[in-house]
């Protein structure tokens, strides 16, 4: 298994961020997939769609090729989208993206916008009424109109109402979090994606943002909890990840304990997993593990992984390669590009 630490960010040389159309993202895709494979993503296109792994002992289905929203369109992972590549190693291991043009930062936050309402619609009728509107489709009937409102209005409000700002951009940030987290199919140590939890359509509900479950090789599975941040205020980049990792230590087994009772319905060793998961947290076992995430804007992004130096503090007995592991997302302005997701969704109304 090669772990992080062998890795160098020299290695992972980024994409010119000079506009792009589609055809040109087309055209650099190949060496994009090339360069996250090596920073330790197995992206989704390279499974077919619905295949399971894992021999079939866990009922899981790994995310294959979404169609794209408007027929004809370019279609891609938010990953690659992002240029999301390994950095520098330290206290964690950490990946950082979000230095693209402004066209690409379309097309991500479009692939946000429809994974947030198939999170509120699931196998709803809805969800394809609101694509169809979307892809420029007819105008809605009345009541249409009002069964796609139901679900925008979560999280996001209305144009004649929009939601509060501040869980706004909470939510793109735990959007980026759950694209990226079930993207990443396989991990710099090897562990292979098992579950990940639902993202939450409302971001102010309570409890930890994500629990994520992965099998090593020896066919254990093992768990991160992840607490997600946006960081749009003045100040540094660090003192957001302190928080999280504050919360993390303080709140961690009452996180856990939220989910025991629904994590113990899945079938086997999943739901084995999650009676424990607690316990191994009390342990500090090597079968648990932490992650925070944090979307901003380039300002703040950061140069090594010193504003990870909390998790460490908090969290140093989770030593091994991946037992700490951190996301940063740092697009050009964080606030205008969670607002533009906003958007895409009102589009659909």
């Amino acid at each position: 298994m090669l772990a992080v630490e062998s890795y160098s960010s020299q290695q992972y040389p980024r994409l010119p961020v000079a506009p792009m159309k589609f055809a040109a993202v087309a055209d650099a895709r190949s060496n994009r997939v090339a360069d996250h494979v090596q920073a330790g993503f197995n992206l989704p296109n390279q499974l077919p769609s619905g295949e399971t792994r894992y021999g079939g002992r866990y009922p899981v289905t790994l995310p294959g090729n979404a169609a794209p929203t408007v027929p004809g369109e370019f279609h891609s992972t938010v990953t690659e989208l992002l240029s999301v590549t390994a950095g520098p190693t330290g206290h964690c291991e950490y990946v950082l993206g979000g230095a693209v043009s402004a066209s690409i930062l379309t097309e991500a936050a479009s692939m946000l916008a429809d994974y947030a309402m198939e999170i509120r619609c699931g196998a709803a009728p809805t969800l394809k009424i609101w694509r169809d509107r979307v892809a420029g489709g007819p105008d809605y009937t009345t009541r249409d109109r009002e069964r796609v409102a139901a679900f925008v209005r979560i999280g996001f409000g209305l144009p004649e109402k929009p939601g509060n700002e501040g869980h706004l951009q909470g939510h793109v940030s735990e959007l980026l979090w759950g694209k990226i987290i079930n993207e990443r199919l396989t991990c710099f140590d090897g562990r292979r994606l098992v579950h990940a939890t639902e993202v939450k359509a409302d971001v102010a509900e309570p409890g930890g943002d994500g629990v994520v479950v992965y099998e090593v090789n020896d066919g254990t599975l093992v768990f991160r909890a992840w607490e997600v941040k946006k960081h749009e205020q003045d100040g540094a980049l660090a003192g957001t990840i302190t928080r999280a990792s504050n919360q993390l230590r303080s709140r961690g087994t009452s996180y856990l304990a939220k989910l025991t009772a629904p994590g113990t319905k899945q079938p086997g060793a999943l739901g084995s997993l999650f009676a424990e998961m607690v316990d191994l947290w009390l342990d500090e076992s090597d079968r648990a593990g932490v992650g925070v995430s944090v979307a901003t804007s380039a300002r703040h992004a950061p140069v090594d992984s010193s504003p990870f130096e909390s998790l460490a503090t908090n969290f140093s007995s989770y030593a091994a390669p991946g037992q700490r592991e951190g996301i940063v997302i740092a697009v050009p302005n964080f606030t205008a590009f969670a607002a533009q997701v906003r958007e895409i969704v009102w589009k659909g109304l």
